[in-house]
């Protein structure tokens, strides 16, 4: 298992219809080793390799500048996500 952070340029609207099929996307990675750190960042953990990853999100992430980043850990300066990222095990 591995542990992803995906990253897509914001848009204004941030529940537009590619940035929220993007994100579904994103989250339908893992059903239960997952969590939205912000509107447009979202941090998952499967047994996908990294080119599998990115290629699970297209056409999509074709559409919009995406970042996949492998990590070990993940903090923030926010202290109800860093509970909720150690509640999912992220």
């Amino acid at each position: 298992m591995a542990k992803y952070l995906i990253t897509f340029l914001p848009d204004p609207d941030f529940n537009g219809k590619l940035e929220s099929s993007l994100r579904a996307k994103a989250e339908s990675l893992s059903a239960k080793k997952r969590v939205q750190i912000m509107p447009y960042q979202v941090a998952v953990e499967t047994d996908m390799d990294i080119d599998e990853v990115v290629k699970y999100l297209q056409p999509e992430a074709d559409k919009v500048r995406t970042s996949v980043v492998r990590f070990d850990e993940l903090r923030t300066t926010d202290l109800r996500s860093n509970e909720i990222i150690k509640f999912r095990g992220l």
